[in-house]
C-alpha cells in the first residue's frame, strides 16, 4: 500500500446538522420564545410541517435559528419538496445574522453548487466565518479548499492550521487529512510520528481509511516500532468496515503469515471481498490461488475466469498467467493459441520479458500466429537483451541455423554464452558444439570440453556421453580412459545407447576399467536393444564378437545381468 493517501473530502459529508439548543439573537418576547421552543421541539420529533408553521414567521422576522432550521428542512426535503435554492436563501438570512451552522451549510452549498452557482471563493468566505466560531466541519472544509487551491490561493501551511483546528475538535476526516500533510511534508515538516498520532485519533473513531493507513505505517516501522500484529489488527477493523484496500492487505498478511497465523482459506475469502469491490490485483491473485489450489479447491476454470477479469482491466500478471493457461490447454481450459498470442503480444508491448520470449517461441513455431522467423528473432532479442537466458539461447540457435537472420556463429556463441554462464544446460551444450565443430567459429576442443563438463555436471546425458568420448580420444583434455568410463557410466545408467556401447568397448579392452567380457556383453546387449539403427547394428556386431569369448554359462550370466538392469531415473 502506498503511503500516499487521498485527501478526504468534507464536502461529501452532506448537509451539516445543528443541535437543537436554541440560539436566537432577535426574539425577545415570551410569546416568541415559546413559539421558537415549540418549533424546535417539533423539528426534533420529526413533526416537520408543524415546525415549518411555527418557525417560518420567526425566520421571516429575522430569527437566525429559525431561518437556519428552515434551511435544513428545504435542503433535506423535510415537510416540503427538497429545494436547495430555498435552503440557500434561508441559510443566508441566518448566516448574515451570525449563525455559525448556517454559515457552514451555506459554504457547503456554494462548494457543491447546489441551489446556487458553484463558487469556491464564496464557500471559503462562509466556511471561514463558521470556522472562526469553532465549527469543526467548516474548519476542515476550509482546509480542504486551501489544500486544493479552490477559491483561495493554494496554501498547505494554511490548510494544516485549519485541519488542526478541526482535528482538535474530533473531526476524523480532518485528522486524516492533517496526517497526510505530515506524511508528505506539505505545509508542515515531514513527520511520520505526527502522521501516526493523527491517524490513531481518527482510527479510534472508526475511520477505516485511517485504520488502513496507520496499519501500513506500523507494518513498515514508520511512526513507531514495526508491529505486524498491530497492523493486522487495524487492517482487520478497516476490512470489517468494508475498506477494499484493507481487505486486500489483510488477505496478503494471512497468505504470508505476517502478524497473524498463516491461513490460505481466510486469505482467499478476503481477496474475494476485495475483488468484489473492484480490486483488480485481488482478481489476479485469486486466479493464482485457484490455479494452485491454495485456500480454495484447485479449479483452473475459475483461475482462468479471475485472470480474465483482471487482464481485461489491464493487470499485467493476470495477462501473462491467462496467456500461459490458454497456451497449455490446462484441464477444463480449452487451448487457444491465437488468444494466448494476443495476450502475450499485449504484455510484450509493455516490456514484459517472459511475454517477449514466449512470443518469440510462438513466431518460431507458428503457434497462434503465422510462422515468422524474422519476428521470432526480434522478440527473442528483446527478451535476451533484457536478461532472459532461455530467449538468449533460442536466439543463438536461430543464428546457428540462419533462420530469420544471416547465419552467424560468432553471434550465436555470444548469445549461447549469456545463457550458458547462468547455468542453462541446453545453452552449455550448444556452446560446446559450436566450439567442437569447425563451422566458422574457431575450433577449440578445450572450450568444448569445459562446457560439456558444466552440462554433464548438471546431469545432461548427451553431454556426459560426449565428454566420455573427449576423454577416450583426448580431445581438449588429456586422454584418460578411466575418466571416460566414469562419464560413460553416468550416461549409460540413464539408458543412453551410445554410452552403453562405448562402455562395453572399455570393458572389452580393459581400458580405464578392469577387463570384463561379461560386463562388456551386458552393455552391448543393452545398447543393441534401442537407439538409432546404426547404433543398434554396431552394438549387435560387437555383441557377436564378445559372445565368441564367453562360455555358455558366462553368456547366461550376462543375459541375466541385462534383464535385471534398470535405468536410473
Amino acid at each position: 500500500m502506498s503511503a500516499k493517501a487521498r485527501t478526504l473530502s468534507h464536502r461529501a459529508a452532506g448537509i451539516f446538522n445543528v443541535g437543537l439548543a436554541i440560539v436566537s439573537l432577535s426574539i425577545s418576547s415570551p410569546a416568541s420564545a415559546d413559539q421558537l421552543q415549540d418549533g424546535a421541539a417539533a423539528y426534533k420529533h420529526g413533526e416537520f410541517v408543524k415546525a415549518l408553521h411555527l418557525l417560518k414567521p420567526l425566520a421571516t422576522h429575522g430569527d437566525a435559528y429559525a431561518a437556519m432550521t428552515l434551511g435544513l428542512t428545504y435542503a433535506k426535503g423535510q415537510g416540503v419538496a427538497q429545494d436547495y435554492a430555498q435552503a440557500a436563501a434561508w441559510y443566508r438570512k441566518a448566516a448574515d445574522r451570525g449563525n455559525a451552522f448556517a454559515q457552514a451549510n451555506l459554504g457547503l452549498l456554494y462548494a457543491e453548487g447546489r441551489g446556487l452557482k458553484q463558487d469556491f471563493a464564496e464557500a471559503a468566505k462562509y466556511y471561514h466565518k463558521a470556522a472562526d466560531q469553532g465549527i469543526a466541519f467548516a474548519a476542515g472544509s476550509l482546509a480542504l479548499l486551501y489544500s486544493h487551491g479552490q477559491g483561495v490561493k493554494q496554501d498547505y501551511t494554511e490548510a494544516a492550521i485549519w485541519y488542526r483546528k478541526a482535528g482538535e475538535k474530533g473531526d476524523a476526516r480532518a485528522q486524516v487529512n492533517l496526517a497526510n500533510l505530515y506524511l508528505h511534508g506539505n505545509g508542515v515538516a515531514k513527520d511520520d510520528d505526527q502522521a501516526a498520532f493523527w491517524l490513531r485519533k481518527a482510527a479510534n473513531q472508526g475511520n477505516s481509511y485511517a485504520q488502513a493507513t496507520l496499519a501500513y505505517l506500523l507494518s513498515q516501522g514508520r511512526g513507531g516500532e514495526q508491529d505486524p500484529a498491530a497492523a493486522a489488527a487495524l487492517y482487520r477493523k478497516a476490512a470489517n468496515n468494508g475498506d477494499a484496500n484493507a481487505q486486500f492487505r489483510l488477505a496478503e498478511l494471512l497468505a504470508n503469515g505476517t502478524g497473524v497465523a498463516k491461513d490460505d482459506a481466510e486469505a482467499a475469502s478476503w481477496f474475494e471481498k476485495a475483488a468484489a469491490q473492484g480490486n483488480v490485483t485481488a482478481d489476479s491473485i485469486l486466479g493464482r490461488l485457484y490455479a494452485e489450489g491454495r485456500g480454495v479447491p484447485k479449479d483452473l476454470v475459475k483461475a482462468a475466469e479471475y485472470y480474465r477479469k483482471a487482464a481485461d482491466k489491464g493487470d499485467h500478471a493476470a495477462t501473462i498467467n491467462l496467456a500461459w493457461l490458454l497456451s497449455t490447454g490446462a484441464p477444463g481450459v480449452a487451448r487457444d493459441d491465437v488468444q494466448a498470442a494476443v495476450l502475450f503480444q499485449k504484455a510484450a508491448a509493455q516490456g514484459d520479458v517472459f511475454a517477449e520470449s514466449s512470443l518469440g517461441s510462438f513466431y518460431e513455431t507458428g503457434r497462434g500466429v503465422k510462422q515468422d522467423y524474422v519476428q521470432a528473432v526480434v522478440w527473442y532479442r528483446k527478451a535476451a537483451d533484457a536478461g532472459d537466458f532461455a530467449a538468449a539461447s533460442n536466439l543463438g540457435r536461430l543464428y546457428t541455423q540462419g533462420l530469420g537472420t544471416s547465419r552467424d556463429f560468432a553471434a550465436a556463441a555470444t548469445y549461447e554464452r549469456k545463457a550458458a554462464e547462468h547455468g542453462l544446460v541446453k545453452a552449455q551444450v550448444a556452446l560446446a558444439q559450436l566450439y567442437e565443430k569447425d563451422n566458422g567459429l574457431k575450433q577449440d576442443y578445450a572450450q568444448a570440453a569445459d562446457w560439456y563438463r558444466k552440462a554433464a555436471d548438471q546431469g545432461d546425458v548427451f553431454a556426459q556421453t560426449t565428454l566420455g568420448l573427449f576423454y577416450a580420444k583426448g580431445l581438449g583434455v588429456k586422454r584418460d580412459y578411466a575418466e571416460a568410463a566414469v562419464w560413460y557410466q553416468k550416461a549409460a545408467s540413464h539408458g543412453d545407447s551410445l554410452a552403453q556401447s562405448n562402455l562395453g568397448l572399455l570393458y572389452a579392452y580393459g581400458e580405464g576399467v578392469k577387463q570384463d567380457y561379461v560386463e562388456a556383453y551386458k552393455w552391448f546387449n543393452l545398447a543393441a536393444g534401442h537407439g538409432s539403427a546404426n547404433s543398434r547394428n554396431r552394438a549387435a556386431g560387437n555383441l557377436k564378437i564378445i559372445a565368441g569369448k564367453l562360455t555358455a554359462q558366462q553368456i547366461k550370466q550376462a543375459e541375466q545381468l541385462s534383464a535385471e538392469w534398470k535405468p536410473t531415473l
